[in-house]
């Protein structure tokens, strides 16, 4: 027997299917989608025994058998990638630069109209730093303030994940010198952060003082140039994603507010839209799953099977747990397919 099978507007979560009878009269039929989880219709071409162009269409399945043999098989992801600005901090790293130059509005418009997608990131990307001039040690506080703004508990959250031994990277268009000791910070391998990095015009500030920070370095010069490479690119972290995917094995978790994030959709599993800080239409619009609410606790049971969840229960980890699927029951969380929510909240605490 050939199966031909079609979810309906649902094509791009096909996985496989199981359980059919489709030559008899059986009325259940299960389509398992990419994330394991049942779908609730499909539409099924049957060639085989009779005429080849016979055509039975399912509209409803026996949904409390599909449900139990799936409720279990929401899949773990071993790589989950982040974006900074915005989603592990509160605040446009750029946009703080800004209020010290007093131009704080104008950098904010440039920067809202390419998260929103409405202009490309590279148009805008050096626009905005030849406007303010940063100077390395304007940089560097960017970092103290990323860490006052930290969005309600990423620390904890990067920690559960760690401790079941997935690999967490942060991937942002923010600046290098600021992102990378934050993710340090928050318990992140400095390998594993990605961000566009600056170069300063050293003959800028005091050139003939020679006076150097604790790093060895002049705090008083000014943004020369930045890297010109995928970070500071609207669809640039496709390709950064898949760069560091082939290092490892498994399944792979990206989390964002912004539309640059929703470009890397085709080099993930599962793209996460974060709108707890700032809630894109674009991004909540396109994302598989969309955070509403101001916490992280959520991606924890999104990033994690049902296994990992109960070994989370035996450790201190296990509050974040509930808390995560606290928010999502409450639908703080809203998901492409019902079937995910049901998959993800449906086991004891």
């Amino acid at each position: 027997m050939r199966l031909l099978v079609a979810p309906v507007s649902m094509a791009k979560y096909l996985w496989g299917i199981t359980n059919v009878n489709a030559l008899t009269d059986a009325r259940s039929l299960h389509i398992i989608d990419r994330m394991g989880i049942a779908l609730s219709q499909a539409k099924i071409s049957v060639a085989g025994r009779g005429p080849p162009e016979k055509t039975r269409f399912f509209d409803h399945f026996q949904w409390s058998q599909a449900y139990t043999m799936n409720k279990q098989t929401w899949p773990a992801f071993e790589m989950v990638f982040f974006d900074c600005d915005s989603t592990l901090s509160a605040i446009e790293g750029i946009d703080e630069l800004a209020k010290s130059r007093g131009l704080f509005d104008e950098v904010q418009r440039l920067t809202n109209a390419a998260m929103d997608g409405e202009v490309h990131l590279e148009s805008i990307y050096d626009r905005r730093l030849q406007l303010l001039s940063p100077t390395r040690g304007e940089i560097r506080r960017l970092e103290r303030l990323y860490r006052e703004t930290v969005v309600p508990d990423a620390r904890e959250l990067i920690a559960a994940l760690s401790f079941l031994g997935k690999q967490v990277f942060i991937i942002s268009g923010g600046l290098l010198p600021a992102v990378r000791p934050f993710g340090e910070w928050l318990g992140i391998p400095a390998a594993n952060i990605k961000a566009v990095e600056v170069a300063y015009d050293s003959f800028s500030g005091r050139w003939w003082d020679y006076q150097k920070d604790l790093w060895g370095q002049r705090p008083d010069v000014s943004y020369l140039k930045h890297d010109e490479g995928p970070l500071a690119q609207s669809s640039g972290k496709a390709g950064v994603v898949h760069a560091l995917k082939d290092d490892h094995i498994g399944r792979a978790l990206l989390v964002g507010d912004g539309m640059s994030d929703l470009a890397a959709t085709c080099a993930v599993d599962l793209l996460v839209g974060f709108g707890g800080v700032v809630a894109r239409p674009g991004v909540q619009a396109g994302a598989d799953v969309f955070v509403t609410c101001l916490s992280l606790a959520p991606i924890l049971p999104l990033a994690t099977s049902s296994q990992e969840q109960r070994q989370l229960l035996q450790t201190p980890f296990a509050s974040l747990l509930n808390k995560g699927c606290h928010l999502i029951q409450e639908s703080q969380v809203t998901f492409k397919q019902t079937a995910w929510k049901q998959a993800l909240c449906n086991y004891e605490l």
